[in-house]
């Protein structure tokens, strides 16, 4: 049996804890190296290809920091199931949706994160109804409305990619909720280690077609280069520095660091391709944003936790 982790939380938080900053950084360029990627990599190529190094080092990681890289055996099969809706299901409709959409666009649809995650955590009885965060809900989704309705198609992404997007961002809260009950038992690092393997199959019937139809000796460097960001920094280096950054500071705290991805994300985005949000969308943009917030804010100051989740 597992020995209960519980990480170091220091009373005295810093301003700027450079973890987290170095985290969504990476995660803000992400979207516009996905978008750089899709020149010559098809989406399902990129899912698969990044599966594999990624798992391997978050093994190594896992091995070298726990001992282990495999949960309980009572809780691996939640854990792979964990691992097919957030490595596998979300994959699948957020490198689709955004292959159609703007990496603003898509950063600004999955912003809703921290909205969603509580409500699925109602819905699972995990935590108490909060009034006041659910305003903080309405809100954002209202942002979100915007979003869709106010960009021109022919500069912005379509409405079938943002709801993929979107769908993408249920996915990830739902398999947050699910995960709960074994992110207060495990570090979250392990969790994150173990579940992996349940993707495979879904990636490995997505992409093994198309990662054999690439001519990856024929990739431009551009491409290599930020196929290694996706790979390496966002996806081994970023969350291994997030979950250091939820040991330091907490989840409550470490959570509202997202906030910063959909500016950076739409900044990297004008730098690169020079696209810009249409005026209704920053409107939007700076409602989800308020929505997203202030549903936090209220969550975390008011709402208790049957299990916390637990450091890396």
């Amino acid at each position: 049996m597992y020995t209960r982790y519980a990480p170091h939380v220091s009373s005295r938080v810093k301003a700027i804890n450079l973890p987290l900053v170095i985290t969504m950084l990476c995660w803000g360029f992400n979207f516009v190296s996905m978008k750089l990627v899709y020149k010559q990599v098809p989406p399902d190529a990129v899912a698969l290809v990044r599966w594999i190094p990624m798992w391997i080092c978050l093994a190594v990681w896992a091995k070298w920091r726990f001992g282990r890289i495999w949960v309980d055996k009572d809780d691996l099969l939640r854990c792979l199931f964990v691992g097919f809706l957030s490595m596998g299901l979300y994959m699948a409709l957020f490198l689709h949706g955004l292959k159609g959409t703007t990496p603003s666009e898509a950063a600004i649809l999955l912003a809703t994160v921290p909205i969603l995650t509580p409500i699925f955590a109602v819905l699972f009885r995990q935590e108490k109804a909060n009034g006041w965060a659910m305003v903080g809900a309405v809100v954002a989704f209202s942002g979100v409305g915007l979003l869709m309705a106010g960009g021109d198609q022919k500069l912005h992404g379509s409405l079938i990619a943002n709801v993929m997007v979107l769908a993408s961002a249920v996915v990830w809260a739902l398999s947050t909720a699910i995960a709960r009950p074994l992110l207060g038992k495990y570090p979250a690092g392990l969790v994150l280690t173990s579940s992996l393997p349940g993707a495979l199959p879904l990636l490995l019937v997505m992409g093994t077609r198309a990662a054999l139809e690439v001519n990856w000796g024929g990739l431009e460097p551009y491409v290599w280069w930020n196929l290694a960001q996706v790979v390496f920094a966002s996806g081994v280096v970023a969350f291994l520095m997030y979950y250091l950054g939820i040991a330091q500071i907490g989840p409550s705290a470490a959570t509202m660091y997202q906030f910063v991805v959909p500016p950076l994300s739409s900044l990297f985005a004008y730098a690169v391709f020079g696209t810009v949000l249409a005026p209704l969308q920053w409107v939007g943009f700076a409602v989800v944003l308020a929505g997203v917030a202030f549903g936090s804010y209220c969550r975390a100051v008011g709402t208790p936790f049957r299990s916390a989740p637990r450091g890396a």
